[in-house]
C-alpha cells in the first residue's frame, strides 16, 4: 500500500493523516491537535518565503488579467470605462495625480536672486534694466555660496 492509499484510508477512518501518527483527528480536520499545531507553524513560516510570494504575485496577475479581459475595473469589479478602471477609480487616480504633481522649481523661484515667490521679470534686485551675463552669473553664484 503506497502513501496515497494510506492517506485516504486514514482520512476515511478519522485518524490523523500525518506519517506515523495513529491518534484520532480533530473534528472537521485531518490532523490530531499536536500535528495540527505543527502544520500551522510550518505554514506560517512558508508564507514568508520567496517562492510563496512569487506564487501569490502570479495569482494576483492572473486575476487582474481575467478582470481586464472581462472588461471590469481591476479595483472594484464594475464595468470599466478605460481598459482597467471604472469611472470612479479613473477620477480618483486623476485627482491623486494632479494633487501629487508639482510645478517645476523654476516656476516658483527667481533665477536671478534665488528668492521664492517671484520670477526674474518682477525681481526687485533687477532694478528695471537687464543685467549683463557677467552680472547675472555673479548674482547666481553669490546666492549658491550664501
Amino acid at each position: 500500500m503506497n502513501h496515497r492509499e494510506k492517506y485516504w484510508q486514514k482520512k476515511a477512518a478519522g485518524i490523523c493523516v500525518s506519517l506515523g501518527c495513529k491518534k484520532p483527528a480533530c473534528e472537521d480536520h485531518l490532523r490530531c491537535p499536536e500535528h495540527r499545531e505543527k502544520h500551522r507553524e510550518y505554514s506560517a513560516t512558508t508564507r514568508s518565503k520567496v517562492a510563496y510570494q512569487r506564487h501569490m504575485t502570479a495569482l494576483v496577475n492572473r486575476w487582474r488579467r481575467k478582470r481586464i479581459a472581462d472588461g471590469l475595473c481591476v479595483h472594484c469589479g464594475k464595468m470599466a470605462v478605460t481598459k482597467t478602471l471604472c469611472e470612479e477609480h479613473r477620477r480618483l487616480k486623476l485627482e491623486r495625480y494632479y494633487a501629487n504633481s508639482k510645478s517645476p522649481r523654476s516656476a516658483k523661484r527667481c533665477s536671478l536672486c534665488g528668492e521664492p515667490g517671484h520670477r526674474v521679470e518682477t525681481c526687485q534686485v533687477r532694478g528695471g534694466d537687464v543685467p549683463s551675463i557677467e552680472e547675472y552669473a555673479t548674482a547666481r553664484n553669490s546666492v549658491e555660496a550664501g
